[in-house]
């Protein structure tokens, strides 16, 4: 797995924060690709998309939230969003079945072993916890209301000891 730390000098957070300033509308709209790329169904062969997507989005989360991005995420309301699509990727979804069957991505059980259950609730887990560090809870609301600590609980229930530890991620 790809550790985080090298993501760490991608994201600079002064730059983040003059475009952000400056109206940031490509930034906003890069923004929902990377959180779209950490929590979408993946065939086995590009797991690491997700794994590299996801370190981005914690190293992102620590270095580079503000009021106005946490804001900004609860607007759009992105962490509902992002919970239904780590709903359908551990198979608590019905719609996951169809698509699923239609494609070679991974979900349910084989996603888990993979490693994409971990990775993306990584993602949105350290993005909730470092919005709290400004005293921003709406994305904490936003994420109980969308069920997200039946996901996690599931997901924890639901995880193979073996897989946890195989595939620990760096925060």
């Amino acid at each position: 797995m790809i550790r985080d730390e090298p993501y760490r000098y991608f994201v600079h957070p002064t730059k983040v924060q003059q475009l952000w300033r400056s109206g940031g509308e490509q930034w906003r709209l890069r923004l929902f690709g990377l959180l779209a790329l950490s929590r979408a169904q993946y065939p086995a062969n590009a797991i690491h998309v997700a794994n590299a997507a996801s370190n981005v989005v914690v190293a992102f989360s620590k270095e580079c939230f503000s009021t106005s991005i946490v804001r900004f995420l609860h607007e759009r309301n992105l962490i509902v969003h992002i919970l239904d699509d780590v709903k359908e990727l551990c198979g608590l979804s019905s719609v996951s079945t169809t698509v699923a069957q239609s494609t070679l991505c991974l979900f349910g059980t084989d996603a888990e072993s993979s490693g994409l259950w971990l990775s993306s609730l990584t993602a949105i887990v350290s993005m909730v916890r470092e919005a709290s560090e400004f005293s921003c809870v709406a994305l904490l609301r936003d994420f109980e209301a969308a069920g997200g600590y039946h996901v996690l609980c599931y997901a924890i229930g639901h995880s193979s000891e073996e897989n946890l530890k195989s595939h620990r991620v760096v925060s």
